[in-house]
């Protein structure tokens, strides 16, 4: 399953749930962490698959797929350049640091990751202003469970 958020979602994540909706509010993506509910072609029709299935692709795509141990031993943006430095972002406490890019690319990537929730809150190729953020950021709110079926 591929999804392919565009510029500008709504996202709720509450540990392996997640939702993901256009500015409009209607659904891209939904899990509740057993399945997942791909809304990007028939919206009446989503295709349903395993969370674990899914592939996000496009602006956002770091923000919205949390890495697993396997892809930060590799070398696609996943040993750090520098020291991590403490830095406010998005309104909350972070760690941010230069990722070395994989062979072919040849631009770091830094990231700033929330130090409380772990969430990888912003990215950005400094060298040529390209990356993603989250805005208007709400951590620790109590989520209705409806949000994720």
């Amino acid at each position: 399953m591929m999804v392919v958020p565009g510029h500008g979602c709504r996202v709720w994540r509450h540990g392996n749930k997640i939702r993901v909706e256009n500015i409009d509010g209607k659904p891209i993506f939904v899990s509740d962490g057993v399945r997942a509910w791909d809304f990007t072609g028939r919206s009446d029709r989503p295709l349903v698959g395993l969370p674990d299935r899914v592939i996000y692709l496009g602006p956002g795509q770091f923000l919205l797929h949390r890495r697993t141990t396997a892809e930060w031993t590799g070398n696609d943006f996943a040993q750090p350049v520098g020291d991590v430095e403490v830095a406010e972002f998005a309104g909350r406490h972070c760690w941010t640091v230069q990722l070395a890019p994989p062979e072919g690319k040849p631009y770091p990537l830094r990231i700033w990751v929330d130090v409380d929730s772990g969430q990888m809150l912003g990215y950005l190729v400094e060298e040529v202003g390209e990356g993603s953020q989250f805005v208007d950021l709400a951590v620790g709110e109590t989520l209705d469970e409806g949000l994720f079926v």
